[in-house]
């Protein structure tokens, strides 16, 4: 085995795992007509046993809203997960790289576990490279076990 045969079984491991505990006809009935936050992701970690950062990346696959989660630990991005549905492809960092400026992670403080920032909308170029300028972006970030600091960019 390599390193990067490690963390793509892991990767898989992950993926199953979440799919086993939070089946998507579940996971979406859950979430019908609830509003996006932090808040809705708490609660279905809550009704699944699972963790927040589990409940956060499993999002954009089985729940209701056109989703971005990033990953960052130290500041780097460590990994993101889209939905099929979330209208940017491409945002303006890479892994290992800061949050963009202007983004709730790019504020000098840090997330404990658990502590969540407040709902903000935020301006589309501020994460994307490209101006849609029909579409409200809002943006809630959360610290998890360790050290993540999470970021969740929906569609309004």
């Amino acid at each position: 085995y390599s390193l990067e045969e490690d963390k793509l079984i892991e990767l898989e491991a992950n993926h199953f795992a979440g799919c086993l505990l939070m089946p998507q006809n579940q996971f979406k009935l859950a979430c019908y007509r609830k509003p996006m936050s932090v808040g809705l992701v708490q609660e279905l970690a809550g009704l699944f046993g699972t963790s927040l950062l589990a409940t956060a990346i499993r999002f954009p696959e089985a729940g209701t809203f056109p989703t971005l989660v990033t990953c960052f630990k130290d500041k780097k991005l460590s990994g993101f997960q889209r939905s099929s549905d979330f209208p940017y492809k491409g945002f303006k960092t890479r892994i290992g790289g800061p949050p963009p400026t202007g983004t709730a992670l790019a504020k000098p403080r840090r997330l404990g576990h658990n502590e969540t920032s407040s709902i903000e909308e935020v301006d589309e170029n501020t994460w994307f490279s490209f101006e849609r300028g029909d579409i409200r972006l809002f943006e809630q970030c959360f610290g998890s076990s360790y050290g993540y600091e999470v970021s969740i960019v929906w569609v309004a």
